[in-house]
């Protein structure tokens, strides 16, 4: 499954959790809270979510008030099986 930021929103509503990630290039952070609302810490006005999102590799949860960090392909796991337990089928996304 491929990760995107609208499903990790989602995620992060559904779950009362807050997310972080990283560009791992700038260092750059974002933070989207527990209403999906994302947050540029300290930032200037010239960095994109979504530029942040595509860099990251590590994911920082905040989730019934325990931390857990996890992979990209870590966190598209615990997405996907979110959802699933919902009755929410994923839909795979290709790259055009």
């Amino acid at each position: 499954m491929t990760l995107s930021l609208m499903e990790v929103r989602r995620y992060a509503i559904d779950n009362r959790a807050e997310i972080k990630f990283r560009d791992p290039n700038t260092g750059q952070e974002c933070v989207v809270n527990g209403r999906g609302q994302c947050q540029l810490p300290g930032s200037d006005k010239a960095v994109s979510v979504d530029e942040i999102f595509a860099a990251a590799v590590q994911f920082e949860m905040l989730e019934g008030g325990k931390q857990q960090r996890r992979s990209r392909a870590a966190m598209a796991e615990a997405i996907a099986a979110a959802l699933k337990k919902r009755g929410v089928v994923a839909v795979e996304h290709e790259d055009d």
